[in-house]
């Protein structure tokens, strides 16, 4: 890239939430030789019911402009007047993403011209910024498309035009699995697939001596099955409360914020919902699983998602339990893939008793293939021959 070439990341998940994913990296990452402005996802009224906590501190970063969080790298965050959600005909409506994005616009132009940033590249995570596009006329533009939001019932039906106009605009869309990338290439040509990856050294501290086992772990009956990110509606609980029924002197940990019902799996009590934890505290949590699982529920989402947790699990050299998901189909050898939970149930029993030093090892040294540096490189070497 040029050295004019400054970057902006438009629309990524907050930049303090314990989960660390894909555009957190990349900032990082570009930071290292580029001035980046992360542009957090914004916060609207009804955040402030709905995640309350994180709206207050999203709220104080609108206010205050622009956080300089390490060495070429600021943080920022907008406000939308209102929620764009439900029915087309009421806030649903483009009209209402169309008022969200005239607030965002003009304080965006002013902070990109504060920072000195000339003609940036935006790497966009959302389609929303569609009424943004027509400003940036010189800037390069890219999609970064992390799932089908077109599929998110959460999303109005109004988006899936508004993310077709949007992609139709791009200069480059980059998806993280083939099977998003094929759902979306009739809309525009230029379009590559770049899978998650991991933060490789971080997790591989799972397996070394010297660090401990998270005290709430340590207390737990072993073995331990256990899972981290979001608890949300692609959780398969009915293989999660099959298999802790049928193992019932198995803890089942589930670590990350709860953003579904699960009173159901709460009635077992061989089942512990711990909350988010630290993302540096991660390791010391992962050294006390004996299985690390992705159970997902099968859906038009999940068929086109590429978990970054499963390459953060494969660095802490933890046997994996996933369902069977397409882009995960590749790593057959290493990871037990399931179609139902009698597979869930009996996999984890098999991967408990097959488990050994040495393959601990090979599955560490198969993540250094997949490292958050790897991705990021594939990725500017896009955007070079683009420019």
């Amino acid at each position: 890239m040029k050295k004019n070439r400054d970057i902006v990341i438009l629309y990524g998940p907050p930049w303090d939430q314990p989960a660390q994913l894909s555009k957190h990296h990349f900032a990082r990452l570009w930071a290292h030789d580029r001035r980046v402005l992360y542009v957090e996802a914004p916060v609207n009224p009804v955040s402030f019911i709905t995640r309350k906590q994180e709206a207050k501190r999203l709220w104080k970063r609108y206010k205050n402009g622009p956080e300089k969080v390490c060495n070429n790298l600021w943080v920022t965050t907008f406000f939308y007047p209102l929620p764009y959600r439900g029915s087309r005909y009421l806030l649903g409506g483009k009209w209402v993403n169309n008022i969200n994005q005239y607030f965002v616009k003009k304080k965006l132009k002013k902070q990109i011209s504060e920072l000195g940033f000339i003609n940036p590249v935006l790497f966009i995570g959302g389609a929303h910024a569609l009424p943004l596009l027509d400003d940036f006329k010189d800037s390069l533009k890219i999609y970064h498309c992390s799932d089908d939001y077109t599929l998110v019932p959460s999303f109005p039906q109004s988006f899936t035009d508004i993310e077709s106009k949007f992609i139709k605009k791009c200069d480059l869309v980059v998806t993280t699995t083939d099977e998003l990338k094929r759902s979306k290439q009739h809309l525009n040509s230029n379009i590559i697939s770049i899978p998650n990856g991991a933060d490789i050294d971080h997790f591989a501290q799972t397996q070394n001596e010297h660090v401990s086992i998270a005290k709430e772990i340590r207390v737990l009956p072993k073995p331990v099955i256990g899972y981290i990110g979001s608890i949300f509606r692609w959780l398969h609980q009915e293989w999660i409360d099959y298999a802790a029924r049928i193992n019932r002197d198995y803890s089942f940990v589930f670590i990350g914020p709860i953003t579904t019902d699960i009173s159901k799996l709460q009635n077992r009590k061989n089942i512990f919902f711990l909350g988010p934890r630290p993302y540096d505290s991660l390791p010391q949590y992962l050294k006390g699983f004996d299985v690390a699982t992705i159970p997902f529920t099968i859906d038009g989402v999940t068929l086109k998602a590429s978990p970054i947790k499963f390459y953060e699990y494969l660095a802490s050299g933890l046997p994996i339990v996933s369902t069977e998901l397409p882009d995960l189909k590749p790593f057959g050898e290493i990871t037990f893939l399931v179609k139902n939970k009698k597979q869930f149930s009996d996999q984890l029993n098999i991967a408990i008793k097959s488990d050994n030093s040495e393959l601990r090892t090979k599955r560490m040294e198969i993540s250094k293939k997949f490292s958050w540096e790897t991705r990021f490189n594939e990725l500017k070497n896009q955007i070079n021959n683009i420019i």
